[in-house]
């Protein structure tokens, strides 16, 4: 089990136990903190079945194959699967989470319900470990949608199962939503739990809300069909049904990344008509045509009308400490209340979170400034001050390289056991050389193909060596060179770029 040196030192632990109130970052649920570590629910009973301090999330298809894996050809991505010409199969969950005591398979569930899954993601969908989209249901309706609060999180149907595989510290998405949840207060909550599927243990899972509109989710207007106006949440991403997908200014006039496009996550399926994608899309783009125009270069304030600055700023800090390379290409979410400003969030994804990317991304760079309207927000000496001053102020407390250690050292310490079980199922995968190029970091770099060696690690504790190595360059370099951001607003550098 990793430990790092010094993570155990008193004062550490002591200068940042109550960070969030001290700093007025926002409080969250964090389940390594509020629930029991294995320590403290004496002897393990005996048992031929799982038997676990985590929830357990039991799942039986009757054999079904799931639908969504990946569909490979000459090492690209072509399509999907499905059963039977259908996207998902109807399925039955169980859930053991005994609160003050073990979990046992074979234990009465605490919850049962009817579901529909299928593989969810973009590349992760050719792991062999795969993550899942659930919905819950009833009597086996799809329509028939079944809100409840598992774990504590907020009442929904809907839930996403993140199977940590390319992750090889298992932890990535569970820390980076947790303090991005303290830095915004508007981040899905994250659960682990492991997963039993037709009788075979998968291993440790994250279970994770799904971004939606609703008490406890984002809270914005709700939509009724025919209205004037609406509020919505978009996201931009490779993959975009027909029906969700939007045609607006960013996508017509060729400022997104090739095959990406604005899809829209709310209203969903059921509430959405002609009316609210023709006022999102009117809306959207409109937004879009104040903050890409070159005529800004005279007005330091010209986003502040449009867009939660806020939002805007911390997003970038973050997603540029954490080296998030997918920014602006996918998983990037957008949402505006109807008559609110347009937010950047809530985050989503950070599988490959401080260099788990297939290829390896610079530590010393600054990667996501000129993405999207981020080449624009940049000309405005406002909002880059802002950038900078509240960098300071989060590298100073949740962005520290002693918070992030020591929260990362807390999570394992809490997993247990459940990381040596994980690995008792997926330990080949450490073995890069017999893995798929879709499913490890790829060593050959460059034009000449360079190979770059030992980029994937070779066990558990290396994993967390090459995260915190790479979470210290990114920090240092950041560090020094936060304050060049300053350039960008200069207009004699800027009338160039931004002008097209």
């Amino acid at each position: 089990m990793f430990l790092c040196a010094g993570l155990c030192i008193f004062f550490v632990a002591v200068f940042f136990e109550n960070i969030e109130n001290e700093k007025g970052f926002h409080s969250t649920y964090q389940q390594h903190l509020n629930s029991r570590k294995e320590s403290e629910l004496g002897e393990k009973p005996e048992s031929n079945n799982l038997v676990s301090h985590l929830p357990i999330i039991i799942i039986n298809t009757d054999n079904q194959k799931i639908p969504g894996k990946a569909i490979i050809e000459d090492g690209l991505i072509v399509d999907y699967e499905t059963t039977d010409g259908m996207e998902y199969i109807l399925a039955d969950m169980a859930m053991v989470d005994n609160e003050d005591d073990w979990n046992c398979e074979d234990q009465v569930p605490a919850f049962e319900s009817d579901i529909t899954i299928h593989i969810r993601g973009n590349s992760s969908r050719a792991f062999d470990k795969p993550g899942y989209r659930i919905e819950l249901i009833k009597d086996k309706n799809p329509e028939l949608k079944n809100k409840v609060s598992l774990l504590d999180m907020a009442k929904s149907s809907s839930y996403v199962l993140h199977g940590p595989f390319l992750d090889k510290t298992l932890i990535r998405n569970y820390v980076f939503m947790n303090i991005g949840n303290m830095i915004t207060g508007n981040e899905s909550e994250v659960r682990f739990c492991e997963l039993v599927l037709n009788g075979e243990y998968q291993g440790l899972y994250v279970l994770m809300e799904t971004i939606d509109v609703g008490k406890g989710k984002l809270d914005l207007r709700e939509y009724r069909k025919n209205e004037p106006i609406c509020s919505y949440v978009v996201q931009i991403n490779t993959s975009v049904s027909d029906e969700k997908q939007l045609d607006n200014f960013t996508y017509y006039t060729d400022r997104l990344t090739p095959k990406r496009q604005f899809e829209i996550v709310y209203p969903g399926n059921r509430k959405l008509d002609e009316n609210a994608i023709n006022y999102i899309k009117t809306d959207l783009s409109e937004i879009e045509r104040k903050l890409y125009s070159y005529t800004n270069l005279d007005d330091d304030d010209f986003y502040v009308d449009y867009i939660d600055e806020d939002s805007f700023v911390d997003y970038y800090i973050y997603e540029e400490f954490l080296g998030i390379y997918d920014m602006y290409n996918a998983s990037t979410y957008f949402y505006k209340d109807a008559r609110g400003k347009l937010h950047i969030g809530p985050f989503w994804d950070f599988n490959n979170a401080l260099d788990n990317f297939f290829n390896p991304i610079k530590s010393d760079v600054f990667l996501l400034n000129d993405r999207g309207v981020y080449k624009y927000l940049f000309t405005s000496k406002r909002f880059t001050e802002k950038v900078i001053d509240r960098y300071h102020e989060l590298r100073e407390t949740v962005l520290s390289d002693e918070y992030i250690r020591n929260y990362c050292d807390e999570v394992v310490e809490y997993l247990g056991s459940a990381v040596d079980r994980n690995y008792e199922i997926w330990e080949y995968s450490f073995d890069a050389a017999n893995m798929p190029t879709s499913q490890r970091k790829n060593p050959y770099q460059g034009d000449t193909k360079t190979r770059v060696e030992d980029i994937n690690p070779e066990s558990y504790d290396e994993a967390f060596e090459m995260m915190f190595d790479y979470m210290q360059k990114r920090g240092a370099f950041l560090d020094e060179h936060i304050e060049n951001l300053r350039q960008y607003y200069s207009y004699s550098k800027n009338a160039s770029k931004v002008v097209h």
